[in-house]
């Protein structure tokens, strides 16, 4: 099992969940092995395609 990598402060923008380009999969297994302090959501992260 990969131990998860510990920071400070992650970034996370414009994600565009929703779309069929927002590559959700990469986004979970960064999540998963990545653990921060301050976790930031910033930009487009969910798409308001309605």
């Amino acid at each position: 099992m990969i131990q998860p990598k510990y920071y400070r402060t992650i970034w996370i923008s414009d994600v565009h969940l929703g779309t069929r380009a927002c590559k959700a999969g990469s986004l979970l297994d960064f999540l998963r092995h990545h653990i921060a302090e301050t976790l930031y959501l910033v930009g487009d992260i969910v798409a308001n395609i309605g």
